[in-house]
């Protein structure tokens, strides 16, 4: 067993595999296991189709690429891996989604423990899917790092039975109940067992810290994206100013809120919104005549939205640190989110930050840019200004320092 070694455990591309790619530039991973990336005859068939020829289940496929982690680094679990896409398609409902995402924690768990961690001393795992594996390794006396994406479940599920009450039009047969307790129990096992939490924004911290020492040993470490290089963007105001929401369409988002805005800006304003919206048809119906609902784009195509976009708005109701925002900031977008969008947007420099459920405040805002340009402009520049303080390696240099604290608490 090796101290400083990583084994990560890893559902999913999450943040294009950032943690187990920044462990590895640092001498740091031992093993990623994951469900399913792109490889073999597949990938390679893909690569001989252009970009441009890709279908988007293709596209999303070669999203799906460690980049820069050896292949003999690499175990997955894909007839795992597509039970769990098949159970994921199956679910109802909140409740039922809940019990396929905790099979899925428990059974990734088990399939990593029959393989085995070589020589790791630590593990790197995320909430819901890490309990298993924790419990092995304080057996073992191998060190555990786990990363909480999202504020816990209990305040999830606060948050959005209050929009449900609200928007009840907006309630789908698949969105009925809320979450079950079951996997908030496996959570709070999960932060209880680690010996070192990484949160992405202080609104994530801030919902863990009242569990019994949570909060010293939660050290909060904002994200980091890919920026390649790129022509600078141009961007000519038209008389719209055009405003872009990325991210699936629904009430954790805050797309009723989004919507209003749109209304009261008719004529001033054209707004754009990309991502699933699986809602009631009635909804998608309403939002369509009110602003242009794109639907779905794999990471690899989402460059033209930015480009086109003026303003990027997310007024998210949960999050853990919303990674479009740091992908709009990347383009030079000035932000509107909320706290708990989880954002590193300094309010009134980059963008603003707006309360919660508040249309008001986000036209109040939105307007600022359409009576004087010169914010808007202003506003790119400071975003322009943290450019290195977005890139995955900056994120890496905060993640490796934080890795090596004991007891967590940062101060923040």
């Amino acid at each position: 067993m090796t101290e400083g070694l990583f084994t990560v455990a890893q559902l999913g591309a999450r943040m294009r595999y950032a943690v187990p790619r920044i462990l590895e530039a640092a001498g740091r991973l031992e093993v990623l296991y994951t469900d399913v990336y792109a490889k073999g005859v597949m990938t390679g068939l893909c690569r001989l189709i252009p970009h441009a020829l890709r279908t988007s289940r293709m596209a999303r496929y070669m999203d799906r690429i460690p980049a820069g982690i050896p292949v003999h680094k690499i175990r997955d679990f894909r007839r795992f891996g597509f039970d769990y896409a098949s159970r994921r398609q199956r679910a109802c409902n909140a409740s039922e989604m809940s019990e396929v995402h905790r099979w899925a924690g428990k059974t990734f768990c088990e399939l990593i423990l029959e393989r085995g961690l070589g020589e790791s001393g630590e593990v790197y795992a995320f909430n819901s899917a890490a309990l298993e594996l924790f419990a092995h390794c304080r057996n073992n006396g191998i060190r555990t790092v786990l990363e909480q994406t999202i504020a816990r479940i209990e305040t999830l599920n606060e948050l959005m039975a209050m929009e449900k009450a609200a928007f009840p039009e907006w309630v789908d047969g698949r969105d009925v109940e809320d979450a079950g307790g079951e996997m908030a129990e496996r959570e709070r096992r999960e932060r209880q067992m680690a010996d070192l939490i990484i949160s992405a924004s202080g609104f994530v911290k801030d919902s863990i810290s009242d569990e019994e020492g949570v909060a010293r040993k939660t050290v909060i470490v904002p994200y980091g994206v890919d920026i390649p290089v790129r022509q600078s963007v141009e961007r000519t105001r038209g008389k719209m100013l055009k405003v872009l929401s990325v991210g699936e369409v629904g009430l954790r988002k805050g797309s009723p809120y989004v919507l209003a805005a749109a209304r009261k800006l008719k004529g001033k304003a054209t707004f754009r919104m990309v991502g699933l919206a699986a809602l009631p048809d009635m909804v998608k119906k309403i939002l369509s005549s009110e602003l242009e609902l794109v639907g779905p784009v794999p990471y690899s195509r989402m460059e033209v939205h930015y480009r086109w976009a003026d303003v990027f708005l997310l007024p998210s109701l949960c999050e853990g640190s919303a990674r479009a925002v740091y992908e709009a900031m990347s383009y030079g977008l000035p932000v509107i989110c909320t706290h708990n969008t989880g954002s590193v947007v300094r309010n009134g420099l980059d963008g603003f930050v707006v309360a919660i459920r508040d249309s008001s405040a986000i036209v109040e805002k939105l307007e600022k840019f359409l009576s004087d340009p010169g914010v808007l402009a202003e506003m790119s520049g400071n975003v322009a200004e943290c450019l290195e303080f977005l890139k995955v390696s900056a994120y890496g240099r905060r993640l490796l320092s934080a890795v090596e604290l004991r007891n967590g608490e940062d101060g923040r």
